[in-house]
């Protein structure tokens, strides 16, 4: 009876060492889906980072491209003021060059002209976009000169800057709405600050 007893107690505890090797094995096994899955979450999240930096890397660049044309267009009309001699006649005729760049571009690309109805449809004050460049453009000639260029420049971003945090904050003239924070205050004081050394040197 004894002998019997023993094997029993043998038994059952072969028997409880074999269930705690499966436990562990299975627990090894949930361990180890789980750090699969999540070098897979990983992988896509940086997949995912690269692809949104490719695909802000040419608006960005174009934004970038866009300024540096900017300066230059301010100093191209500036030379164009003292040759003709009046800021406002200056301006008329670089409008008129572009708008007839902007045609010849529209007729080789066979470009599609809006229709009456289109043209009739679209709201008074979304005619003043070209009043405004008018504006900027008799702005930036009159006193380019005085400031230079890269005055000239830092306060024009300066004021873009103020205002773009405004519209992007409200959402208003069609743009995505982005709330003012902490960051974008910061930002834009960093870039007032950058203005000032320029003025100040």
């Amino acid at each position: 009876m004894a002998r019997i007893a023993k094997q029993a107690s043998l038994l059952e505890r072969l028997g409880e060492l074999s269930r705690r090797r499966r436990q562990a094995a299975k627990k090894c096994k949930i361990n180890s889906v789980a750090s699969v899955l999540h070098s897979r979450e990983s992988s896509n999240s940086r997949t995912t980072s690269g692809e949104i930096f490719v695909t802000q890397a040419i608006p960005i660049l174009i934004a970038v491209l866009g300024g540096a044309v900017l300066a230059v267009q301010v100093g191209v009309n500036v030379q164009l003021r003292n040759s003709l001699g009046d800021p406002i006649t200056s301006t008329f005729t670089s409008f008129v060059v572009g708008a007839v760049g902007l045609l010849v571009y529209a007729i080789v690309t066979r470009a599609q002209w809006p229709g009456t109805s289109s043209l009739s449809q679209v709201p008074t004050w979304q005619w003043a976009g070209g009043l405004l460049g008018a504006v900027y453009v008799v702005s930036t000639i009159m006193v380019g000169p005085r400031l230079g260029a890269a005055t000239l420049l830092s306060l024009v971003v300066a004021g873009q800057m103020i205002a773009a945090m405004v519209l992007d904050h409200h959402g208003w003239l069609g743009f995505a709405q982005h709330a003012v924070n902490l960051w974008r205050i910061v930002g834009a004081l960093l870039l007032i600050a950058g203005t000032v050394l320029i003025l100040r040197n």
